[in-house]
């Protein structure tokens, strides 16, 4: 009986370590998941990041050219001339070359409030100077130098958060022809969209072209913008219906101003009695 008994515990025992092991399995499984998709999108906001840097993220001399943004890297800049309370000169050079002769000169647009001619700043002070940690080239300027000739600069301007934030919509493509970095714009006949950065023509590629992970993406994408469109044509139904309403000209009863002859009135009654009488 004390056989039975303990080979019955240790069954029961058992059984509880296996259900124990299983959940705890599926615990490792789900956190693993979770890990797994999180790991994947810091990689692909890490990659985004690394070729936004790569191709527009540095700013430096070298680089200069209408269009071209970035974060200031190995920038070394001093006030050359503050211009008003919105811009200055300002002299440019790379701080790994450079001789402190400030050659290359740029207009930067920003607050000048507690900036002197003469100011000079490093490549980690950048965004206290300017208000942000990117610029970008916008126009050249031509202005009037001091023995009487002219001069052609590039005209610099901080980005501001929101424009910043447009760049992260671009992600990392796998495409059977390597990575393509390219901002989604839509599904179409079958293909797949999209945008790079540096140009306005758009890119077709076919979604079978794509990873596993892009499809997934793209599926998701899809269905999301499929619901928020149903949900805005839905919204604006509704305003335009609340619209109509309100727009809706309103029946009144006519009062005549002048008191209608009874003669008139008669003849009416007499019309409409021998029309009920036929």
């Amino acid at each position: 009986m004390k056989n039975t008994f303990t080979l019955f515990a240790s069954f029961f025992f058992f059984i509880v370590f296996i259900m124990h092991l299983k959940v705890t399995d599926a615990q490792i499984k789900a956190v693993e998941a979770d890990s797994v998709e999180a790991r994947q999108q810091m990689q692909d906001q890490r990659e985004r990041l690394n070729i936004l840097k790569s191709n527009y993220g540095t700013f430096s001399v070298g680089q200069l050219k209408v269009g071209h943004w970035g974060v200031p890297a190995n920038l070394d800049a001093k006030a050359i001339q503050v211009i008003d309370d919105n811009q200055m000169i300002v002299g440019i050079e790379d701080d790994r070359t450079g001789s402190g002769a400030y050659k290359t000169w740029v207009i930067i647009k920003c607050a000048t409030k507690d900036i002197v001619d003469g100011k000079f700043w490093r490549s980690e002070d950048w965004e206290e100077i300017v208000g942000t940690k990117a610029m970008k080239v916008t126009g050249t300027k031509q202005y009037a130098t001091a023995i009487g000739g002219t001069n052609t600069v590039y005209v610099v301007e901080p980005m501001s958060n929101r424009e910043l934030s447009k760049l992260l919509e671009y992600r990392i493509w796998t495409t059977r022809n390597g990575n393509l970095l390219a901002k989604f714009v839509k599904l179409e006949k079958g293909k797949v969209q999209l945008k790079r950065p540096e140009s306005d023509e758009l890119v077709t590629v076919s979604p079978y072209s794509l990873s596993r992970h892009d499809r997934s993406w793209l599926r998701d994408e899809v269905k999301k913008r499929s619901t928020e469109e149903k949900n805005e044509n839905a919204n604006s139904e509704k305003e335009r219906s609340v619209a109509d309403s309100n727009n809706k000209p309103k029946l009144n009863p006519i009062t005549p101003s002048i008191p209608l002859p009874i003669s008139w009135i008669n003849e009416t009654y007499k019309v409409t009695v021998r029309r009920l009488g036929d």
